[in-house]
């Protein structure tokens, strides 16, 4: 029975002599009020409350006397008491690699039971194909997962639990963390020579990925490549690349583009061969 609501309490009896009849409660006479009221018409004796409150909390007993003895009743008023959301177990503040999910979790006590929601700043956030709302109710538990956590996933959530009571709100933030991989070529290489007409342009390019972003380095046949006005080295985002102009017979050799970082390095080479002109 929730707090504020009307109960009434009934008991039927029988008996013969008209017995008269009388309500206890927790083993004391029940007081009549304006709010509390008992009636009878004889055969049913009813308790009747008005309006609930917190301390009609009790076992009620109707006992029924005549001149051949009593005979009673009881049953238990339970008032459920209003009170605004209280969260038992507040948001924490996640640190997750990007690519992860994140958790966010609370436990919310109130009565009648409370309606939660999440936010993003602002923004309500619904379930979709990244944001998963749970709910354990036995537990009161509840709960925001976000899968595949993006960069722009950074900032402050925020939970809100409500009812007819009142309001009550938690916030945490998320932090995003890069994740850091060793550099790599993420497309695969012939293992045949790069055979070419002398005087042709060749161009060498390879795609390099990693974080931290990795220092790139051309040799030929192991010894650094500096540019010069038949040599361009360039570097694009994550494309790379060396362009030969009008290549000649001692450009022929092992071109090897070096990707290094704190993670690690990794190697690409090309066998460049110039064929003459006959």
């Amino acid at each position: 029975m929730k707090e504020g609501s009307a109960a009434k309490l009934q008991c039927t009896v029988v008996a013969e002599p008209q017995p008269t009849l009388e309500w206890f409660k927790d083993g004391a006479r029940v007081k009549e009020s304006r709010r509390v009221k008992a009636e009878s018409d004889g055969k049913t004796a009813f308790l009747s409350f008005r309006e609930t409150l917190p301390g009609d909390n009790a076992e009620y007993k109707c006992v029924a006397t005549n001149d051949l003895g009593s005979a009673s009743c009881s049953a238990r008023l339970t008032v459920k008491v209003l009170s605004k959301p209280d969260f038992k177990d507040k948001m924490k503040g996640v640190d997750v690699v990007e690519g992860d999910s994140a958790t966010f979790e609370v436990q919310v006590v109130g009565y009648p039971e409370p309606s939660v929601e999440w936010f993003r700043g602002t923004t309500q956030l619904k379930n979709d194909e990244r944001f998963e709302i749970k709910e354990s109710k036995e537990e009161n538990r509840f709960s925001l997962v976000i899968g595949a956590v993006k960069r722009d996933d950074v900032g402050m959530y925020k939970c809100v639990a409500s009812n007819e009571v009142g309001k009550s709100t938690c916030r945490a933030d998320l932090n995003v963390k890069e994740r850091l991989f060793a550099p790599e070529f993420p497309e695969e290489q012939s293992d045949a020579p790069v055979t070419v007409t002398e005087g042709d342009d060749v161009n060498l390019d390879v795609t390099v990925n990693g974080k931290p972003k990795p220092n790139v380095t051309w040799y030929k046949d192991d010894r650094i490549l500096r540019e010069s006005n038949r040599l361009d080295i360039k570097a694009r985002g994550d494309k790379h690349s060396v362009v030969i102009l009008g290549i000649k017979p001692e450009d022929s050799g092992v071109y090897k583009c070096e990707a290094k970082s704190k993670l690690g390095t990794v190697t690409r080479t090309f066998d460049v061969r110039v064929a003459g002109i006959y």
